[in-house]
């Protein structure tokens, strides 16, 4: 393997390239995309407003902000969520472009001119900032430039919002460079790898928006680096302290770091098995910052996770739920998550032909095949298994949906956290 940072100069200058044309992709759709459009935008955006409020830990119930319920009544929504309760008042994108001209500027200058004093009142019919159930990493770090924009309106906070987003997870590109010249030696091939990172059309629409992902795409891919640095030197208990420290401020982050941890406890055994004090001593780094939070899961909710479909069943049979895994169609609810993670644009559920995806699955079981006889390599096994139990959390929220919805199939833009592996 190669050490990360041996790149020449011309190949430094040729990603620095890719990574501002990836900025400036995701800072226009950012700008472009509709008020709420991405995936449970309005109430991430609440999460970090409750915050910003002086609510450190805000409950699973917490109500949502009197602004953002009015701008659900006067903005258009993606015409996939109609059917919400939470919308039960707005206008679909088809029916607002089918108003007169003169009653759509009506409403957009009432968006515009919201009474500041809304931004500190919870809304008055039920809109709940629900992502609240999520670990609070991102909203804290998001809560000061709210806080600093709160003499602006709300359509410029979400704006300012978004581009951050788009920042944090910018930082995946170049990430994904060191990765691959790690693993492969070959600056052309890591150049390449970040360029079609940089390109994907799901992985820009999905940052774009106010939410914590872009956050959990920049630790998932920094833990992804870390683990190739242990493995590439000598034990080292830096290394192993900062790979604690990132596996649990992921978990502060995102529930789905959990597939994480058997990834790292293999690479710790791997690496440290004849020096249990440095693997016991990432470990305990990695509560210090994280375990306080499922703790507090367990406690307020009886799951460990807090998921709000585990909240849901957590009275039910283990031998009830384990009844139903034969009637998954897993086959259906694999297919779901490969559309849903290529391309799925939004809450509008933009997609394109289908027989586009199927190209990019047979390229994709193409290029998993030329990696089995790779498996032998310590790094090779590294990706393979972070992006292994990435699937198997995949799958298990498949179990969960189908449980409590009745749905086969996950989401697909949570892989983009496992994108270098691909």
């Amino acid at each position: 393997m190669v050490e990360c940072g041996a790149a020449s100069t011309r190949m430094r200058w040729l990603l620095v390239s890719i990574w501002i044309c990836f900025l400036f992709r995701g800072w226009f759709y950012a700008s472009l995309f509709p008020l709420w459009e991405g995936y449970d935008e309005f109430a991430h955006f609440g999460v970090v407003r409750a915050i910003a409020r002086g609510i450190l830990l805000p409950p699973r119930d917490q109500a949502g902000p009197r602004d953002v319920e009015e701008s659900l009544k006067l903005a258009p929504v993606p015409w996939e969520v109609r059917g919400w309760d939470v919308f039960r008042s707005s206008l679909t994108e088809e029916a607002y472009w089918g108003l007169s001209p003169e009653e759509r500027r009506q409403r957009e200058a009432r968006l515009r001119d919201m009474p500041p004093g809304w931004q500190r009142e919870d809304s008055v019919s039920g809109v709940s900032a629900y992502e609240a159930l999520q670990p609070p990493l991102y909203y804290w770090l998001m809560a000061p430039a709210l806080y600093a924009l709160k003499g602006s309106g709300l359509l410029a906070q979400v704006m300012v919002l978004r581009w951050i987003g788009v920042a944090i997870a910018s930082l995946a590109v170049p990430l994904t460079f060191r990765i691959a010249l790690t693993v492969t030696g070959r600056e052309s091939v890591a150049l390449g790898c970040s360029a079609v990172v940089a390109v994907m059309p799901g992985f820009a629409t999905n940052v774009a928006r106010v939410g914590n992902e872009p956050l959990a795409i920049l630790l998932f891919t920094l833990l992804i680096w870390l683990g190739l640095r242990i493995l590439n030197r000598a034990p080292d208990a830096g290394s192993a302290a900062s790979l604690g420290a990132v596996l649990g401020l992921g978990l502060l982050t995102k529930a789905y770091f959990l597939t994480a941890v058997p990834a790292v406890v293999l690479l710790l055994f791997y690496k440290y098995r004849r020096d249990w004090v440095t693997a016991l001593t990432t470990s305990v780094i990695t509560v210090a910052i994280a375990g306080w939070w499922y703790v507090r899961n367990v406690v307020t909710t009886g799951t460990f996770s807090g998921l709000a479909e585990s909240v849901m069943l957590r009275d039910r049979s283990m031998a009830d739920m384990l009844a139903a895994v034969p009637r998954i169609p897993w086959a259906h609810a694999v297919d779901v998550i490969l559309f849903s993670h290529l391309y799925f644009c939004g809450w509008s559920s933009l997609t394109v032909r289908s027989w586009m995806y199927r190209v990019f699955f047979a390229i994709a079981i193409l290029a998993a095949l030329g990696l089995i006889v790779q498996l032998r390599r310590p790094a090779v096994f590294w990706l393979a298994s972070i992006y292994g139990f990435f699937w198997l959390g995949q799958l298990y929220n498949v179990w969960l949906q189908y449980l409590t919805k009745g749905l086969a199939g996950s989401m697909g833009w949570y892989m983009y956290a496992v994108v270098p592996p691909k």
